[in-house]
């Protein structure tokens, strides 16, 4: 059996100085409205998708099919000029290398489940020294990936899963999914599904929100990776060893 690891990309991984909501309502005052502002709109642990829906809410207009994706081109154009114009987009404490012990580690699988859309995070990834998909990063679940209306962050753990299925020919244990992130959306859409999950307090929220939010083990980065691979690794044995044995 595999373990599949789902790392979320913003505040897990990296950290673009906030130029993804800068580059967000560059493009809604072009398209949507010239006054609008990204204040008081959720973005923390959201699908891209819908903060786009909110953000068509808030100008009062209708979010057709043709003007989502009118938008989304002109958000990562924008996107990709402000940071590659900047230094802004750095990886977090430990991220690489866990990501890379992963990779390495036998019976493990690296992979991504992100609220951002597939444009704007690979282009995060490739500038904060992440090898991008598929070669770093073998499952990938993107912002826009949920097969529902509304969507939500819980749908892609299961395409996720049903993507290892359809590459590996296995159906993955769930106790033997790790999702790992930086706010409570990660903690439900792991526990969602019967998954576990390692909560990293460098986003918005503290170990004391991510604690109360359930998560199975809360870091303050992702630093000791060696500890991290051990968590996952014993974690794996005892699933094993009792079938019973919840996430």
């Amino acid at each position: 059996m595999t373990d599949l690891v789902l790392f979320d990309i913003d505040g897990t991984l990296l950290k673009s100085g906030g130029l993804g909501l800068v580059a967000m309502e560059r493009a809604a005052r072009e398209l949507l409205h010239p006054d609008f502002h990204m204040h008081g709109i959720e973005v923390a642990g959201r699908l891209d998708a819908l903060i786009v829906r909110d953000m068509f809410v808030r100008a009062g207009v209708v979010q057709t099919s043709e003007a989502t994706l009118a938008f989304r081109r002109r958000f990562a154009s924008i996107f990709r000029q402000l940071v590659t114009d900047s230094s802004a987009c750095r990886a977090l404490p430990g991220g690489p290398e866990l990501v890379a012990a992963v990779r390495r580690t036998d019976g493990f699988v690296a992979g991504l489940l992100t609220g951002n859309y597939q444009e704007t995070g690979t282009l995060k990834l490739e500038l904060a020294g992440y090898e991008p998909p598929p070669a770093g990063f073998a499952i990938c679940a993107w912002g826009d990936d949920s097969p529902h209306d509304p969507p939500d962050r819980a749908h892609l753990t299961a395409v996720a899963m049903e993507r290892f299925r359809m590459r590996f020919a296995a159906r993955p244990d769930p106790r033997r999914v790790t999702i790992i992130g930086d706010t409570p959306h990660d903690v439900r859409c792991a526990h969602a599904h019967g998954c576990r999950c390692i909560a990293v307090a460098t986003g918005q929220y503290s170990r004391k929100d991510l604690h109360a939010a359930g998560a199975d083990l809360v870091v303050d980065d992702l630093n000791r990776t060696d500890e991290l691979m051990s968590w996952m690794t014993d974690h794996r044995r005892a699933s094993l060893r009792d079938p019973a044995l919840g996430a």
